[in-house]
């Protein structure tokens, strides 16, 4: 189970739950924002948004629940109403579009940097990355799949390694480069991946 905002759908269509929901949400994002990850805590969030920590807690029992609506709250990516086509090219770029314009945005990418790197010592933050990838890693397999029934991918292809093939190559560019990681740099990715691998 994640630890999404559903965490408030219990209390679904009571105003004043829903208004100490968007106002702990809000408080949340707004300190990722501010001070990033670390910042994010019941009291901090608490203090914000004028609710109580226990309120806070009644809401997002853990910190990592905390950490996930903060983020949903700046950066939501939705594969839930994702439909395949019959081309890959398309079905990645679709997949890949919202993590390359985020790549492309300074204040996001300086946030995605130092959210990578404080999840390697910050449990909370390792749960939500690692339920945010577990989101990811179906669907863009799924699309290779698809692509391998059509002929497009060799059948013997690592899905595993194909899509962090992919994903490695717009974060290494980010970060270890002076490149633009932009739609046209997205697009050279894919035909690259998508050449590399044909049958």
């Amino acid at each position: 189970m994640n630890t999404s905002a559903a965490d408030c759908s219990a209390f679904d269509h009571d105003p004043r739950v829903e208004r100490t929901c968007a106002a702990i949400i809000e408080a949340a994002g707004a300190l990722l924002r501010a001070d990033g990850p670390d910042a994010v805590t019941h009291a901090n969030v608490a203090g914000s948004a004028n609710v109580s920590r226990t309120t806070a807690y009644k809401h997002y029992p853990t910190r990592a629940a905390l950490l996930r609506a903060a983020i949903e709250s700046i950066d939501k990516h939705d594969f839930d109403d994702l439909e395949f086509s019959d081309d890959l090219a398309t079905d990645v770029r679709n997949i890949f579009s919202g993590f390359v314009a985020d790549l492309g945005d300074t204040e996001q990418s300086k946030l995605m940097a130092t959210m990578m790197s404080r999840a390697l010592h910050d449990p909370a933050l390792a749960q939500v990355r690692d339920e945010f990838m577990a989101e990811l890693r179906p669907v863009i397999s799924e699309a290779f799949r698809r692509a391998i029934a059509r002929g497009e991918l060799r059948a013997d292809l690592d899905l595993e390694l194909a899509w962090r093939t992919i994903s490695g190559s717009l974060v290494f560019t980010r970060f270890l480069t002076s490149d633009p990681v932009d739609d046209e740099f997205l697009e050279r990715v894919i035909d690259y991946f998508i050449e590399a691998n044909a049958p």
